[in-house]
């Protein structure tokens, strides 16, 4: 993190007990007012092309999203939304680079995780919640929140947060009109790059990464190669499950091949499904993707992981 981030960061952080003061005013006028977009979530395992499926929707639709600068003020994040669009107005963020879906390297305008924020009342050692799991003041402060700054903004909000596929049963209560994009990768692939993505990391394979399913402690202690198939198997698992709880038109399936190969055609369908009064923004220009599922690891591992996803209905998920 440069010198400015660090500033920025270090303001929000003594500044937070003001700024609360300050746009609370204004957050409890602007969730009080009749909204007319909802909060759209990309949900899926980690591997899956999440991040640049995110990065896409951001840059090329008029939608709000927490970027960067936004997410140094998660506890003042209407504050952080202000901050960001007198920064950065509507302009696209030109960046489709990440690090383990850290996006810091492409700028403060670069769309943000901000798990943060969520932490600010869930709980840090699991990623499951389901409905009741929350004090009913914490769900009235997450969901004034979000609404006030979709009603200022005029726009749907786009959170690319991963643990949302596991907390589907919390938002059923505090956001019951939220959307979801379900990102989907052939399971091998995806397994694959969850132990490359631990070898990056110098993690042992063993050692667990990433999103914890609802049964992480039947998983965790599990051959590297199973632990890695099983997790992916039981987060899509749960979506398949809590989809059940929202609408069927507030719920779509992408393929990541098709987002790499028709990324135009991809985007307009989910604009669609997000709303239909959500523009391109102007000037916003599709780079350049590619896009190969390969073996990259050596012919035993591989096989091993193979062998995991054969044993495993993906269809109905049923063990």
């Amino acid at each position: 993190m440069n010198i400015l981030p660090r500033i920025l960061a270090r303001t929000a952080r003594y500044s937070h007990p003001l700024i609360k003061r300050l746009e609370q005013r204004r957050i409890e006028k602007y969730a009080q007012m009749p909204g007319e977009f909802q909060p759209v979530f990309i949900i899926g395992a980690p591997r899956t092309g999440s991040t640049l499926l995110y990065q896409l929707l951001t840059h090329c639709l008029d939608v709000v999203y927490i970027d960067n600068l936004s997410a140094l003020f998660y506890k003042n994040l209407y504050f952080g939304f202000r901050l960001s669009r007198v920064f950065f107005g509507r302009k696209c963020h030109h960046c489709f680079e990440s690090s383990q879906g850290d996006t810091f390297q492409c700028g403060l305008n670069a769309p943000a995780e901000c798990g943060n924020f969520w932490y600010t009342w869930l709980p840090r050692d699991r990623h499951f919640i389901g409905r009741d799991e929350i004090p009913q003041e914490h769900q009235k402060k997450i969901r004034q929140i979000l609404t006030a700054i979709m009603n200022r903004c005029n726009r749907p909000l786009v959170f690319k947060n991963l643990n949302a596929g596991q907390r589907m049963g919390l938002l059923s209560q505090v956001l019951p009109g939220a959307r979801f994009i379900f990102i989907k990768r052939p399971p091998l692939y995806t397994a694959q790059s969850i132990l490359l993505s631990k070898q990056k990391l110098g993690l042992q394979p063993h050692e667990w990464w990433s999103i914890m399913p609802k049964n992480y402690p039947d998983l965790v202690n599990l051959p590297p190669h199973r632990q890695a198939v099983r997790q992916v198997f039981f987060l899509e698992k749960q979506i398949d499950e809590d989809r059940r709880l929202f609408p069927d038109r507030n719920f779509i399936t992408v393929d990541y091949a098709s987002l790499c190969n028709q990324p135009r055609e991809i985007i307009e369908k989910l604009r669609l499904f997000i709303g239909p009064r959500v523009e391109w923004r102007k000037g916003a220009q599709i780079p350049s993707l590619s896009f190969s599922e390969s073996q990259q690891l050596p012919d035993a591992d591989f096989s091993a992981l193979e062998k995991e996803v054969q044993q495993l209905d993906w269809e109905n998920y049923r063990v």
